[in-house]
């Protein structure tokens, strides 16, 4: 099934994950003899995250190891899980981590939910078991996050009509099912001691890390 309409992106980032061991000073001779400039304040200063730029407006990150934004996903032992992307438990939770969820990465989750199944395995299916249990269940933060996406994609964005005429009814019912079937997974797993303690403070005090803008920072 093909959603009624697919939007023409213009390319203007991508984000590549290594393992944390990989050669560093190779890759930034690489990617400048690829054409892309590196943000030499961001390589200095950071030990997880590269980025660099070319003259065409390509914004390229590298996260070596983790991915550290609203929250923390650990790639190490996990690059091999699919074939040709992340696995896509990981790729779900890049998205769905973002506190304040913009327009693209919704569109992204729903067209993720659509195209693969929900499972406790990964290669081509959304390993919601992992998620569970790797994150769901120590984290509060994490968890909150990740389900107050997942639950504003199914009460309200797929009857948004910015989003609605994007997939037929029955799609729009996948999808829905499909970010239940994640959450269910959520609620099945024990909580640890410090998962429940921290949700007996709630939104009262922030959940989540703020994401640094290295656009202000000067070289």
């Amino acid at each position: 099934m093909r959603p009624l309409h697919y939007e023409v992106r213009k390319l203007t980032d991508v984000d590549f994950i290594s393992n944390s061991g990989a050669p560093k000073k190779r890759l930034v001779k690489f990617f400048i003899d690829m054409g892309y400039n590196p943000w030499e304040h961001v390589i200095r200063s950071q030990l997880n995250r590269h980025i660099y730029e070319n003259d065409e407006g390509i914004h390229v990150d590298v996260f070596f190891g983790r991915m550290s934004m609203c929250h923390t996903i650990e790639y190490n032992g996990r690059l091999k899980g699919d074939k040709y992307t992340v696995p896509l438990a990981e790729l779900l939770l890049g998205k769905t981590q973002i506190v304040q969820i913009n327009r693209k990465d919704v569109l992204d989750v729903m067209f993720l939910l659509l195209s693969h199944p929900i499972g406790d395995t990964d290669n081509e299916t959304i390993n919601a078991r992992y998620i569970a249990e790797r994150y769901m269940s120590k984290d509060w933060g994490f968890y909150y996050t990740v389900k107050t996406n997942l639950e504003k994609i199914r009460d309200s964005f797929l009857s948004d009509p910015e989003y609605e005429g994007k997939f037929t009814q029955e799609q729009r019912e996948i999808i829905r099912i499909r970010a239940d079937q994640v959450t269910n997974h959520f609620e099945k797993v024990d909580k640890s001691l410090g998962w429940k303690l921290r949700a007996k403070v709630g939104t009262r005090q922030k959940w989540y890390d703020d994401v640094e803008s290295f656009e202000s920072v000067i070289s």
